[in-house]
């Protein structure tokens, strides 16, 4: 029996793909252990629920909900780090998260036949693996060196992140991404060859919809992240959508402050209700998203890692049977093109009686109903799994 070893530094479930790779080696025979980093032990629990049944071993590598010597230590180191960034622009792997040395450490002990490297660190911690002579393959879910704000990435090891993707990219046993937008930009950018294209889909699970509250006259739009904050579309969207001419309500879920729950108030001026709502479990993630009329899948042209990348509530949207409002980025336009899903609007240039007639109609559009339907099929995570797999065993 091969063994892969899963290395990510975030949460389970904040990290949807992740889970879904680890479920289906699980499945299809593969011994998986996942190296992760652990902030809540709230959070934690849920990791834990996701995986219930399951016979994948979660190993925490940096503990810190825990107040002692060594979560100490990380933090710390990580906070020199990205100190040194900004003001000595010393880029270290300590910039780019907690306890890089120890995920190193850890990794080379379990001496597994494949590790899959997910995000910022692991990066770092696959391009060590790669000379020590092991087999490492990796997952860019987003342009790493290119998904913060100017302001934001005074913070960030930039030559650092750019020089790892490129190793990912070069000498990685594979690389995966989440488009062919991004996979064909990245292979441009660095010169290397073409990354795989996993979406960032779930699995179709119909028993999982509900539709109560809506045949009420109001529609109700939602969107939905771990944090609710600038830089999403929410001002641009909310700024556009309160002058259409129909009762609507926009309902945001995640976690926001007071200052910015007080911005967006006062653009939408009571002229459309905003609903706040805390963040919900991955595991009812799509039950909530169904009783909503639509999702707003609202990304900007930047930074350039959101003209490129789609995400995963593009995909749950249509899988909770969810028609969407999607801005025309390049990587969302790549997966609407073919089903069209709902309406594509240009923030530039918006055609305002076009999207109020499109609202007007669309309890009643059973071809639009059955264009989601089809899409929800075609990018069913069964099939993104089966793709997964196959670059699997060829790695092997």
């Amino acid at each position: 029996m091969f063994k892969i070893c899963i290395i990510t530094h975030t949460h389970l479930s904040r990290n949807p793909r992740v889970v879904k790779e680890a479920v289906a080696l699980a499945q299809a025979g593969y011994k998986v252990q996942i190296l992760n980093s652990i902030y809540s032990k709230l959070i934690a629990a849920e990791d834990e629920t996701l995986l219930k049944g399951q016979p994948i071993i979660i190993t925490p590598v940096s503990d810190l909900s825990k107040k002692n010597l060594t979560s100490f230590c990380d933090r710390l180191l990580k906070r020199i780090g990205t100190l040194g960034v900004k003001y000595f622009g010393i880029e270290t792997c300590f910039a780019l998260g907690y306890a890089p040395l120890r995920y190193i450490r850890i990794s080379k002990l379990i001496n597994a036949d494949l590790y899959i490297c997910h995000q910022e660190l692991p990066l770092y911690v696959g391009k060590r693996l790669i000379k020590k002579g092991l087999n490492v393959g990796f997952d860019l879910e987003d342009w790493h060196s290119e998904d913060l704000s100017d302001k934001a990435r005074t913070f960030r090891p930039i030559k650092l992140l750019k020089s790892l993707e490129k190793t990912a990219l070069t000498k990685g046993k594979y690389c995966t991404t989440t488009s062919k937008s991004l996979a064909k930009h990245l292979a441009d950018y660095y010169h290397s060859p073409l990354p795989e294209v996993l979406y960032n889909s779930f699995d179709l699970d119909r028993d999982l919809i509900n539709n109560e509250g809506k045949n009420d006259r109001t529609l109700k739009l939602v969107w939905f992240s771990l944090n609710i904050g600038p830089g999403r579309g929410l001002e641009e969207i909310i700024s556009i959508l309160k002058k259409i001419n129909l009762p609507l309500e926009i309902h945001l879920i995640g976690d926001i402050d007071e200052g910015f729950k007080y911005l967006l108030n006062s653009i939408a001026e009571k002229r459309i209700r905003l609903i706040f709502h805390a963040t919900v479990p991955a595991n009812q993630m799509c039950h909530m998203l169904s009783k909503f009329d639509v999702g707003l899948a609202i990304e900007l042209h930047q930074p350039k890692n959101r003209e490129y990348t789609i995400t995963n509530k593009f995909f749950q949207y249509i899988q909770c049977g969810l028609p969407v409002i999607a801005s025309n980025t390049l990587g969302q336009q790549e997966v609407f093109r073919e089903f069209k899903p709902g309406i594509i609007i240009d923030f530039s240039n918006i055609n305002y009686s076009e999207l109020e007639e499109w609202l007007v109609n669309l309890r009643n559009n059973e071809a639009l109903n059955t264009r989601i339907n089809t899409m929800a099929n075609y990018y069913d995570w069964k099939n993104q799994a089966d793709h997964l797999l196959t670059i699997i065993e060829n790695a092997l």
